[in-house]
């Protein structure tokens, strides 16, 4: 670091501490620590990385599924919907089985989501199922595992958020994100 004269004056926008290179003293302005966000960034990578495989996989087994099933009523299927809450409208996957329903005249599919226990004991096994029921049932049961994957991955982010949020609290520090989200609008003229 070169020698500073001493009437020197900092620019304006230039912050007067220096980043101090030590191990015995944190590293100040906060966020300067090159290694702990490099990891953190890491972190953020291989998990859009798996979770972008783990739904890529999905799509393929949804393939399998429409490919192995009449297009009847009861038939299963896999969708993608809006998650509630924290997620930001983000989408999951979810194990449907689709309904044909008759209203004055015209019909309408419909379907229902099912829970990931038992999933592959929902295949159909007769009449026109037959043929691709083993290929329908080894789908469901990769569909479930890769699902479960899924979320515990999602749960193990939220787990985090939750603890951040709560050691803002103790801390004391407002949870600015949050706040430019959700920008409040001052009421109108009455």
């Amino acid at each position: 670091m070169p020698d500073l004269d001493e009437n020197w004056i900092p620019e304006e926008g230039v912050p007067e501490a220096t980043i101090r290179y030590s191990t015995q003293q944190p590293p100040l302005p906060p966020g300067s620590d090159a290694a702990l966000l490099q990891y953190f960034a890491l972190q953020r990578v291989r998990t859009i990385r798996l979770l972008g495989a783990i739904d890529a996989r999905l799509d393929l087994e949804r393939e399998r599924l429409d490919l192995h099933q009449p297009r009847w009523s009861g038939r299963l299927g896999l969708v993608w919907r809006p998650m509630s809450g924290r997620y930001l409208g983000a989408v999951q996957p979810d194990v449907v089985i689709w309904l044909m329903r008759h209203f004055s005249g015209q019909s309408r599919w419909f379907y229902t989501v099912l829970p990931l226990n038992g999933l592959a004991r929902r295949a159909k096994r007769s009449g026109g199922w037959a043929e691709g029921a083993p290929v329908v049932q080894e789908s469901l049961r990769e569909i479930a595992d890769l699902m479960r994957k899924r979320e515990r991955i999602l749960a193990q982010w939220s787990d985090l958020s939750r603890s951040l949020t709560n050691h803002e609290g103790l801390l004391g520090i407002s949870d600015e994100p949050k706040a430019l989200e959700n920008p409040r609008v001052a009421d109108g003229p009455k």
